[in-house]
């Protein structure tokens, strides 16, 4: 596939081009940036990989990769508070997870956040989108692609200790960060020939 950067010098890259997004939690905002700056350099990706936070984003624009969507995106991370994400965190929810009786936080906020900006199933999206998980069982990568993908998203960023596991289909799940922190193995696997990866790392 050939596209043209701003500079008009062809950027020749061989597809199945896979954008990869990494995990990172608050991070993930920088993801945002990111893709802006890929948009505006003319790469379009054939299929999308994201794990965690990254798979929420992944999720959102497989919608459509447009200038509206990326400005839309920013806005979400702007708009989102610590509360949003992690509602009960505090002294109390502390404790019982040190007694072993419960997560730091409830899992109802993000799952708020999954069903105002993502889509239902991985079918309505525009661009195929593979949701990375760890299977709790195994500690191996899981990536889904095809059926609910809310649940997808949700497994996918499960922090163990602050977030209970996902079950999908029988199995349990925890944040795809857990085996896959920048999931470019389940990229590889899925067939991509050039990654560009979106990768927060570590403050």
């Amino acid at each position: 596939m050939e596209t043209r950067s701003r500079a008009g010098q062809p950027l020749r890259c061989p597809g199945p081009i896979a954008f990869v997004f990494s995990g990172g939690s608050s991070l993930g905002a920088l993801h945002a940036g990111m893709l802006r700056a890929v948009h505006e350099a003319g790469l379009v990706p054939d299929f999308l990989v994201g794990t965690s936070a990254g798979a929420l984003n992944a999720a959102f624009v497989g919608k459509g990769l447009t200038a509206g969507r990326l400005s839309e995106l920013a806005g979400v991370w702007a708009g989102m508070k610590t509360k949003d994400v992690f509602p009960g965190l505090g002294v109390w929810s502390s404790l019982r997870a040190a007694l072993g009786s419960g997560t730091l936080a409830s899992p109802a906020g993000l799952e708020r956040i999954i069903e105002r900006h993502v889509a239902a199933t991985h079918a309505e999206l525009a661009i195929p989108t593979a949701v990375i998980a760890s299977d709790l069982a195994t500690g191996s990568a899981v990536a889904f692609r095809e059926g609910d993908l809310r649940r997808h998203v949700l497994a996918s960023s499960a922090i163990p200790g602050v977030f209970p596991p996902v079950t999908v289909e029988g199995r349990t799940f925890v944040d795809g960060g857990v085996s896959a922190h920048v999931p470019l193995l389940p990229a590889g696997d899925l067939g991509a020939k050039t990654m560009v990866v979106f990768d927060t790392g570590f403050p």
